[in-house]
């Protein structure tokens, strides 16, 4: 209470709405005021969903603390505006219109690299001598996007460095690893 005897007029705090990056489907969770962690997240969750919806967009503005995206095909309304809330490393989801007016198309969409390693990471964990041929099938099967064998070949070997590790690097690690036997096994020796 004021001294006056009024009650404060402070705003209450909307609950906010988080990005789960566990749901499968992005083009059903993205809403108006969503929060994510940070720029990366969001610029991942949009690449996600427009893959997903075989759409293309571009960046109108592109910094790390607000991004404007916009499609690609003349006449089509869809824009989506998120900037950082002050303060914080949350990124918000500020405007947005979510239809496209424009066709799809599977060739032309944000698929990279990393993005195809990503996808393809499962089925490596399960079978390390994957071939090249299904990480394109899988991308077509799953996703309805095409993938040259360039780009499957390089996400392969990605996959297979993100699920079995590096060898250069491992191998740079061995002497902490014999650092660590020596120290939790007093009276060892290790050479």
């Amino acid at each position: 209470m004021l001294s006056s005897g009024r009650k404060s007029k402070a705003k209450k705090m909307k609950p906010r709405i988080w990005y789960d990056e566990g749901r499968i489907l992005d083009e059903q969770q993205i809403c108006l005021k969503m929060c994510f962690l940070d720029v990366y997240q969001f610029r991942n969750a949009l690449q996600n969903m427009h893959i997903a919806q075989l759409r293309n967009f571009r960046y109108h503005r592109n910094c790390k603390d607000r991004i404007i995206a916009m499609c690609t095909k003349e006449g089509c309304p869809f824009y989506i505006t998120a900037s950082q809330i002050a303060g914080e490393k949350t990124f918000c989801i500020r405007k947005m219109h979510f239809d496209h007016t424009c066709a799809t198309s599977g060739e032309s969409c944000k698929v990279n690299c990393n993005w195809v390693a990503k996808t393809a990471e499962q089925s490596s964990r399960a079978d390390p001598g994957t071939r090249v041929e299904s990480v394109i099938d899988n991308a077509k099967q799953k996703f309805g996007v095409e993938v040259n064998k360039v780009m499957a070949y390089r996400a392969r070997r990605k996959a297979l460095t993100m699920v079995i590790g590096d060898d250069l690097k491992q191998y740079k690690r061995l002497r902490d690893y014999l650092q660590t036997v020596i120290d939790t096994n007093p009276g060892s020796r290790a050479s």
